[in-house]
Protein backbone atom coordinates (compact mmCIF):
# COMPACT_ATOMS: atom_id res chain seq x y z
CA UNK A 1 0.00 0.00 0.00
CA UNK A 2 2.85 2.09 1.09
CA UNK A 3 4.98 1.49 -2.34
CA UNK A 4 1.73 2.56 -4.57
CA UNK A 5 1.04 5.74 -2.63
CA UNK A 6 3.95 6.93 -2.98
CA UNK A 7 4.54 5.75 -6.55
CA UNK A 8 1.34 7.58 -7.50
CA UNK A 9 2.65 10.73 -5.77
CA UNK A 10 5.92 10.47 -7.25
CA UNK A 11 7.54 10.70 -3.78
CA UNK A 12 9.03 8.96 -1.27
CA UNK A 13 6.98 9.16 2.38
CA UNK A 14 10.43 9.63 4.54
CA UNK A 15 10.93 12.95 2.54
CA UNK A 16 9.52 16.64 3.00
CA UNK A 17 8.55 16.43 -0.88
CA UNK A 18 5.76 14.15 0.16
CA UNK A 19 3.80 17.60 0.75
CA UNK A 20 3.92 17.83 -2.98
CA UNK A 21 1.08 15.48 -3.19
CA UNK A 22 -1.41 18.30 -2.24
CA UNK A 23 -2.59 20.78 -4.25
CA UNK A 24 -1.09 24.04 -4.10
CA UNK A 25 2.22 22.89 -3.15
CA UNK A 26 5.32 22.93 -5.13
CA UNK A 27 8.82 22.75 -4.67
CA UNK A 28 9.36 26.32 -3.42
CA UNK A 29 6.35 25.71 -0.27
CA UNK A 30 7.97 22.58 0.20
CA UNK A 31 11.75 24.00 0.87
CA UNK A 32 9.54 27.22 3.26
CA UNK A 33 7.20 24.20 5.37
CA UNK A 34 10.57 22.43 5.43
CA UNK A 35 12.04 25.65 6.70
CA UNK A 36 9.58 25.46 9.52
CA UNK A 37 9.63 22.35 10.35
CA UNK A 38 6.93 20.72 8.42
CA UNK A 39 7.69 17.84 6.61
CA UNK A 40 5.26 15.42 7.27
CA UNK A 41 1.58 15.15 6.82
CA UNK A 42 1.48 14.43 10.09
CA UNK A 43 3.53 17.81 11.37
CA UNK A 44 1.11 19.65 8.66
CA UNK A 45 -1.82 18.74 11.04
CA UNK A 46 -0.58 20.31 13.85
CA UNK A 47 -0.64 23.64 12.01
CA UNK A 48 -2.53 26.61 12.11
CA UNK A 49 -3.84 27.90 8.53
CA UNK A 50 -3.33 31.30 9.27
CA UNK A 51 0.38 30.13 10.03
CA UNK A 52 0.58 28.16 6.57
CA UNK A 53 -0.81 31.28 4.82
CA UNK A 54 1.84 33.68 6.39
CA UNK A 55 4.68 31.31 5.78
CA UNK A 56 3.80 31.04 2.09
CA UNK A 57 2.62 34.67 1.74
CA UNK A 58 -0.65 33.15 0.79
CA UNK A 59 -4.10 34.79 1.35
CA UNK A 60 -6.88 33.49 3.14
CA UNK A 61 -8.67 30.98 2.17
CA UNK A 62 -5.18 29.02 0.87
CA UNK A 63 -4.60 27.44 4.56
CA UNK A 64 -7.88 26.13 5.20
CA UNK A 65 -8.13 24.62 1.43
CA UNK A 66 -4.56 22.99 2.08
CA UNK A 67 -5.36 21.51 5.45
CA UNK A 68 -9.16 20.15 3.92
CA UNK A 69 -6.88 18.88 0.88
CA UNK A 70 -4.60 17.24 3.65
CA UNK A 71 -7.90 16.07 5.49
CA UNK A 72 -9.02 13.86 2.51
CA UNK A 73 -5.83 11.74 2.38
CA UNK A 74 -6.21 8.48 4.64
CA UNK A 75 -4.75 7.68 7.79
CA UNK A 76 -4.06 4.26 7.99
CA UNK A 77 -2.59 2.12 11.39
CA UNK A 78 -1.43 -1.16 11.96
CA UNK A 79 -1.37 -3.02 14.80
CA UNK A 80 -0.27 -6.29 15.10
CA UNK A 81 -0.67 -8.30 18.00
CA UNK A 82 1.24 -11.77 18.58
CA UNK A 83 -0.66 -14.33 20.87
CA UNK A 84 0.99 -17.34 22.30
CA UNK A 85 -0.89 -20.55 21.90
CA UNK A 86 0.04 -23.77 24.02
CA UNK A 87 0.46 -26.69 21.93
CA UNK A 88 -2.12 -29.09 21.76
CA UNK A 89 -2.08 -31.93 24.37
CA UNK A 90 -1.26 -35.59 23.09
Amino acid sequence: MLLNRCLQGRTWNDTSTILRQLRGIGSAYVRVLAFRGVKTFEDLRHVQEHEVELWCNRSTPFGQNLLRELDRIPQYELTIAKESQAPPSP
